[in-house]
């Protein structure tokens, strides 16, 4: 048969190979209407064919579909790509975490584990800064210099002042992440509370509140309200656990710090 004047061979199953017959574009057209199944049965045939989609200044419903299509692929890989960084991150900061962990069950007293966490946050979690406060009730004190020389200040219970700034945060009891109110960065950072432009700031809970643990940043897109606080509260239990085991009864030796 021929198409727009060039003569192929008939598709026609009944027909010998060997034929050749002459068809007009109507006969084409109706033998196609006849045979919807035609290219499914020779798809060699598309590879020949041109398949426009006049549209005039309007796109095509298929060009449409597939841009539409191609635009979500593009989408999901980008949604695949932030979870694989995210995993990523998050294993990081797991291995980190747990070698943490392993440092703080290695203090022998409370001066080494403040010293621990210091370094560990500042070295393995980029922090700028690192706060802590210790609630000492009646009978605990740290060894001299623990607290304030190390890097906290000494409470001496709930009730006092230096709390005040922190008293929703030890009632709500979970982390919280943001730019730190301005009475939170000058106890929690007092030497470079002006740098500090974002923090987390955790409650420290063993059966009681033991303190707050601040991990202050210059950067203010490091610590923010939306950000997930897992890991944040996980740190908050080991930090308690260790400041219980090493707070030292006055009756071991006195109350020696300031």
């Amino acid at each position: 048969m021929s198409l727009g004047g060039v003569e192929i061979d008939s598709v026609s199953q009944d027909a010998p190979h060997h034929s050749r017959t002459e068809l007009s574009e109507a006969e084409v057209t109706t033998y196609l209407a006849m045979h919807p199944d035609l290219l499914l049965r020779y798809p060699q045939l598309l590879a020949q064919l041109e398949l426009r989609h006049r549209c005039g200044d309007a796109s095509s419903l298929i060009e449409r579909q597939v841009s539409v299509l191609r635009s979500e692929n593009s989408d999901l890989r980008h949604n695949l790509d932030e979870l694989l960084r995210i995993a990523r991150y998050n294993d990081r900061t797991a291995e980190r975490l747990h070698e943490l962990t392993l440092e703080l069950l290695r203090a022998a007293d409370l001066q080494a584990a403040i010293e621990c966490l210091r370094a560990g946050l500042r070295e393995g979690f980029q922090a700028d800064g690192v706060g802590l406060l210790l609630i000492a009730e009646p009978g605990e004190c740290p060894p001299q210099c623990a607290a304030e020389s190390a890097m906290g200040e000494l409470c001496s219970g709930p009730a006092d002042a230096a709390l005040e700034p922190f008293r929703a945060l030890l009632s709500d009891g979970r982390p919280v992440c943001g730019p730190p109110s301005t009475a939170q960065a000058e106890r929690l950072f007092p030497e470079i509370a002006s740098t500090i432009a974002s923090a987390a700031v955790v409650p420290l809970y063993e059966d009681r509140p033991l303190g707050v643990l601040g991990i202050g940043s210059s950067d203010a897109q490091r610590y923010h309200p939306e950000q997930g606080t897992v890991f944040l509260r996980r740190l908050g239990a080991i930090v308690a656990r260790t400041l219980q085991r090493l707070l030292t009864p006055a009756s071991a030796g006195g109350r020696t710090g300031a």
